[in-house]
């Protein structure tokens, strides 16, 4: 069990455990604390929240992520064991988690060819197929940020457009300019309602055109 660990000391140990080299843009956004989000705990929302929203750390702001302490991601996720569901021998050490979704699926790296650059993947909990998201994690940032949706009970639009712009302005330095411009115009637009009644800046088919996402099943059959 490691304690008290920084975000420096999480990527060194567990490149080492892992054999795999972590992204540069990973190791930049740690080293310009984009990747604190505090512990998340019953008190957090109304804590650490509040104190967060003057600059958003990674993917704060509109989509179902949420990113652990360090030791967190090490001591529970950091072997790869996903709980009941047993990875196929060929994609055995081919992850490494970084974040998790509100239901408890893992955001990973993922080493799925020959390539250095991992790609980017969420890995359900309860489902045998899951997702390629992106092919590195500079594009997995734009196309969460063109995901994103005001929170259950989160009314005012003018409020959470607020909250946007402010994270698009601590997220400009891990943009491409042209990534950063789109999601600036897509932010001034206004808000629809989707068929469930979901307010939304683009729909699935405007989304469509600009993410590719992949299936792919990492597990073995029951």
């Amino acid at each position: 069990m490691t304690n008290n660990m920084n975000w420096q000391d999480y990527i060194a140990q567990t490149e080492a455990r892992q054999g795999k080299t972590l992204p540069a843009l990973y190791k930049r956004l740690a080293a310009d604390g984009m990747l604190d989000w505090g512990e998340i705990n019953p008190s957090w929302s109304q804590t650490t929240y509040p104190r967060l929203l003057a600059h958003p750390p990674l993917l704060l702001i509109g989509n179902d992520i949420e990113i652990p302490t360090p030791e967190t991601l090490y001591n529970d996720y950091g072997d790869c064991d996903f709980g009941y569901l047993t990875l196929k021998a060929e994609y055995r050490h081919s992850f490494i988690p970084f974040a998790t979704s509100g239901s408890g699926d893992i955001y990973a790296f993922a080493w799925l060819d020959e390539s250095a650059e991992p790609c980017i993947v969420l890995l359900y909990h309860d489902d045998d197929e899951s997702l390629r998201l992106a092919a590195n994690l500079e594009n997995f940032i734009f196309a969460m940020l063109l995901r994103v949706e005001p929170a259950y009970g989160e009314d005012d639009s003018s409020a959470f457009r607020a909250k946007l712009q402010a994270q698009l302005a601590s997220h400009r330095p891990y943009l491409k300019p042209e990534h950063h411009e789109l999601l600036a115009d897509i932010y001034r637009r206004e808000f629809r309602t989707d068929r469930y009644g979901n307010r939304i800046l683009l729909d699935d088919a405007e989304q469509a055109t600009y993410l590719a996402y992949q299936t792919f099943t990492p597990y073995e059959d029951d």
